[in-house]
């Protein structure tokens, strides 16, 4: 990679009550279980060595949760950013994963076009969540706070894998996951995404 790179940490936020539950959920109100908060805890203790000095998150509650900890800790805002949201899971919302078997339900919830019905398709959560990213300002390493089916399609448009692998990418509770990337790739890759649309 040519010029400057740039460090980054994408972070699921930690167990929700409706992850101990298996459920679908785009709740912006859903909390951190008891076994959420504590993970949230051991983030702020692991991330702050890793040095972040931007700390962007969800708007949703489990995510803000998550980042509330590690903000203390640092001394640092979070910014919220809309783009970060959850996806929109349409006629899937409150359903329990168990429920969606392996057939065409669980396809549908991993298909990167369309996607749920009535919700939102892998690749519409990476574009709007590249929209955001590449709107922040310079910074030597960020730490990103999002939720498991925003950063299954992110990190997949990233890493360019085939787009029928990334709704199957394993996005674990508060464990970040770190990628250097040139300055201005997310521009890139916003523009990337959105001439699929064409």
């Amino acid at each position: 990679m040519n010029g400057p790179v740039e460090r980054w940490y994408f972070t699921r936020h930690a167990e929700s009550e409706d992850n101990v539950l298996g459920r679908l959920s785009d709740d912006p109100e859903a909390p951190l279980s008891a076994r959420g908060r504590d993970q949230a805890a051991a983030l702020a203790r692991t991330a702050a060595v890793l040095g972040p000095s931007q700390l962007w998150s969800s708007p949703m509650r489990r995510a803000q949760e998550t980042a509330a900890p590690l903000a203390a800790r640092l001394g640092l805002p979070v910014g919220t950013l809309e783009g970060l949201r959850e996806r929109r899971l349409g006629a899937f919302t409150g359903r329990l994963r168990a429920e969606l078997g392996d057939g065409p339900d669980r396809d549908a919830l991993l298909a990167w076009h369309p996607g749920p019905p009535g919700g939102e398709g892998l690749h519409a959560a990476a574009l709007r969540a590249a929209e955001a990213l590449a709107g922040l300002p310079d910074a030597p390493c960020r730490l990103i706070i999002s939720h498991a089916g925003v950063l299954r399609a992110l990190i997949g448009a990233i890493d360019r894998s085939p787009t029928a692998e990334r709704g199957r990418l394993k996005i674990a509770n508060a464990a970040p996951l770190y990628r250097a990337l040139p300055r201005g790739f997310m521009r890139i890759l916003w523009d990337e995404l959105r001439a699929e649309l064409r």
